[in-house]
C-alpha cells in the first residue's frame, strides 16, 4: 500500500508541485511508516529514472499534452527534471515522542523538548510579546 502511494505522490510532486519550484512533506502514522515512505519513494525515483533513460521526448513532440496517455504525459512532463531526481533524497524527519506524565506535572512539562503541547502556541505567542510565561518569577525579572 506505501509503495501505491508513494508512486501516486511522486507523480503529483512532479507533475503538480514541482513545475512551480515548491517542496513537499509527507506525514506518516508512525516512524515505521516514515522509514517505509523513504524507501518506497527512493524506489518510485529510481523507477522513473529508468523509464525517463528509455523515454524518447521526440516521440511526442507536437502531440498536444491531452492526447498523450496518463503515463506518456507523466513522462513527458519530468523529462525535464532529470537531473534534479537524481540529485533528491527523500529524508524522514522523526521527531522524539511524548513520553508519559508524571503526577504533579502539567502537560507541558511532561512533553519534553521538541514536542508539542496544547499551551505551546499561546506560550510562543507571550515571548513573541514579551509577556512573561505562566509561572515565571515577574519580580525578580526571571522567566522560565
Amino acid at each position: 500500500m506505501i509503495e501505491a502511494k508513494a508512486e501516486d505522490m511522486l507523480e503529483h510532486w512532479v507533475t503538480t508541485v514541482l513545475p512551480g519550484g515548491f517542496k513537499a512533506q509527507v506525514a506518516a502514522v508512525s516512524r515505521k511508516a516514515a522509514v517505509q515512505y523513504h524507501h518506497a519513494l527512493r524506489k518510485a525515483r529510481d523507477e522513473l529514472l529508468a523509464q525517463l533513460a528509455e523515454f524518447d521526448p521526440e516521440s511526442v513532440t507536437g502531440t498536444p499534452l491531452e492526447k498523450l496517455s496518463v503515463r506518456q504525459r507523466y513522462l513527458h512532463q519530468a523529462y525535464q527534471f532529470r537531473a534534479l531526481l537524481r540529485r533528491i533524497d527523500f529524508v524522514p524527519v522523526i521527531s522524539p515522542g511524548v513520553r508519559p506524565r508524571a503526577p504533579g506535572l502539567a502537560a507541558d512539562q511532561a512533553a519534553g523538548a521538541g514536542a508539542h503541547s496544547p499551551a505551546q502556541p499561546r506560550q510562543a505567542a507571550r515571548r513573541r510579546r514579551g509577556l512573561p510565561l505562566p509561572g515565571a518569577d515577574v519580580s525578580a525579572g526571571r522567566f522560565r
